[in-house]
């Protein structure tokens, strides 16, 4: 798993892939929750140090293939963006969720984190 526990370190990494997850077993919850992305983000990658760091959702959320019930998924997770903010920083991911049994990726989102350097 990838630390970043500063803003410099964040930059450092802007447009690169950070990392993928383990393979795990999609269930039907998972599935109807998105409930995945969290808890595969933080195989990948790890905020620390920053004063807090609040989820501000999920954008350009695509579906280009469909992931069956019962077959594997993992995160093929990049930095894509970091904008500025009182305080703090909007963090950009790229979620890129791979199934073996597709030719494409099963989703494709952006995941907003805004990391604040002071409380």
């Amino acid at each position: 798993m990838l630390t970043l526990r500063t803003i410099k370190e964040l930059e450092s990494r802007l447009g690169q892939e950070l990392g993928v997850s383990d393979w795990h077993l999609a269930t039907q919850e998972d599935i109807d929750e998105l409930a995945l992305a969290p808890v595969l983000m933080d195989e990948v990658v790890s905020l620390q140090s920053f004063a807090f760091v609040v989820n501000a959702g999920l954008d350009r959320i695509r579906f280009p293939a469909p992931l069956p019930v019962g077959d594997r998924v993992r995160l093929r997770l990049s930095l894509e963006a970091i904008t500025s903010r009182r305080g703090g920083r909007d963090v950009t991911f790229l979620l890129c969720f791979e199934c073996p049994s597709q030719n494409e990726p099963v989703c494709l989102a952006e995941s907003v984190v805004r990391v604040f350097d002071t409380c």
